[in-house]
């Protein structure tokens, strides 16, 4: 249903976001996807480097800062929120994808190919895209 939304309306909006899905799940429609590494640099959400930190709003953080806060944060929702099955150890995308969320129970269709490390590789045109339209 996800991709068939995405289709009726890719031509009319300027982004989307497709957020804590396995990139198995979204087969062709990778370049949507936003899990917890990639969401670190999306302009367009709230930061959520602040999340359940004890965080002086009023402290003009550095941009490296933020970005460190970010991973920090993301990592351990990562770590806590998610899993990955043993056939996650097979797909390019185990670096860059979250895997499945805890309670979720349902297979990964992992995809074969050379591992991905690079958390952007599929978000390079939107980042930049981004940059343009603020």
């Amino acid at each position: 249903m996800i991709k068939k939304c995405i289709d009726e309306i890719k031509d009319s909006v300027t982004h989307i976001n497709v957020r804590y899905t396995p990139y198995c799940f979204m087969k062709g429609y990778e370049q949507y996807v936003c899990n917890q590494y990639q969401h670190i640099y999306d302009i367009y959400d709230w930061n959520k480097e602040i999340y359940d930190y004890d965080v002086d709003v009023d402290v003009k953080y550095s941009h490296e800062q933020k970005i460190d806060m970010g991973y920090n944060r993301e990592k351990k929702d990562r770590v806590e929120g998610y899993k990955k099955p043993k056939e996650c150890l097979q797909c390019k995308h185990f670096y860059i994808c979250d895997g499945i969320e805890n309670e979720v129970t349902c297979n990964v269709l992992p995809d074969q190919g050379d591992k991905i490390t690079d958390v952007n590789h599929y978000r390079k045109g939107f980042y930049e895209q981004s940059a343009l339209t603020r």
